[in-house]
């Protein structure tokens, strides 16, 4: 199907994974003479150099070489990072970075920057809490049944995973009055600083701000 085509976006993306392996994606996307939007997997490799440009523009090179269509390809798509950037100004491609990359950026330095790191700090410890305790999480479960709310576990935020900060806090809120029912029972011994109602008022107001994000990225 490519090699027929005279128009294809490349999507590529590096991922490291939990052996810490270095790993390249590329996807292939294009119309129909339908007009359908398709998309195709070109590979996944395993990737041991340095992360120079060089090895970058190398890399898309080579995955453009493979399937023979070096010269089809109109535009790149990929992150913002320096190095990836850089890459192509010794390659043919017009370069697009990801927006939703560069609006998961905006969304981390806007949070780093609004004063809320206090308490996104402890609501980390919070679900740290929780979530590293079988115990805990054994009472969670009985009071979601008991309060008649959606049975989830919590999840710890990550710099690297996209809203996971929207994840971490929203479940919490939503298990508010079990996750306090927890914390002030006589049988848990914990050095947390709960959570004011001022805190949580807070916590629900960057919530509404980030859900918007949520279909973004």
């Amino acid at each position: 199907m490519l090699h027929l085509e005279t128009n294809v976006v490349f999507t590529a993306d590096y991922q490291t994974s939990k052996a810490n392996e270095s790993y390249l994606g590329v996807t292939g996307h294009l119309i129909s003479l339908t007009w359908e939007l398709c998309s195709v997997a070109l590979g996944v490799r395993v990737i041991k150099e340095r992360r120079y440009s060089s090895a970058y523009a190398e890399h898309f090179k080579s995955v453009a070489d493979d399937w023979e269509i070096f010269d089809k390809i109109s535009t790149f798509k990929t992150d913002n990072a320096r190095n990836v950037i850089c890459a192509f100004g010794s390659l043919p491609f017009q370069h697009m970075p990801c927006i939703a990359h560069i609006l998961q950026l905006s969304v981390n330095k806007g949070i780093k920057e609004s004063g809320l790191e206090a308490v996104l700090s402890k609501s980390l410890k919070l679900v740290e809490n929780v979530q590293h305790s079988p115990a805990n999480q054994t009472e969670l479960k009985e009071n979601q049944s008991l309060l008649n709310v959606k049975e989830e576990v919590f999840i710890q935020n990550s710099p690297t995973r996209w809203n996971s900060t929207l994840q971490m806090i929203e479940r919490p809120i939503r298990n508010k009055e079990a996750v306090i029912e927890i914390l002030n029972s006589s049988i848990h011994k914990h050095s947390l600083t709960l959570l004011t109602d001022a805190e949580w008022e807070r916590l629900c107001i960057l919530r509404s701000f980030l859900e918007p994000c949520r279909y973004a990225t």
